[in-house]
């Protein structure tokens, strides 16, 4: 049986649903490693997956307020992961822009 990422799955699954202008998953748990409350994760896939940084451009975005995107976005996530799986995710840091707002930011 092939394992399939964490990473790998939250990158399949934005794709699918927002059909994203630009998205980069970036896991960044071996920054953490040995922080108290690491100790004893599983390496499911031979790395930790823990802490990640995302940043999705998308038109979905538009005329939404930052909570609204952080809202919409984890409720997408929820249904994207399995709960077990969800609940191993122990920091995300986001950025979750519209395609303009991407534009003025290059």
């Amino acid at each position: 049986m092939i394992k399939v990422s964490l990473q790998d799955r939250i990158v399949q699954g934005l794709r699918d649903i927002y059909t994203p202008l630009f998205l980069e998953v970036v896991n960044d748990s071996e920054q953490h490693r040995g922080h108290k409350g690491m100790e004893g994760r599983k390496m499911a896939v031979g790395k930790l997956e823990t802490h990640f940084t995302i940043t999705l451009v998308c038109d979905a975005f538009r005329n939404l307020t930052r909570i609204q995107r952080h809202r919409h976005f984890y409720d997408i996530l929820s249904k994207i992961l399995e709960k077990k799986t969800y609940s191993e995710i122990h920091a995300l840091s986001l950025r979750l822009v519209s395609p303009e707002e991407f534009e003025r930011n290059l």
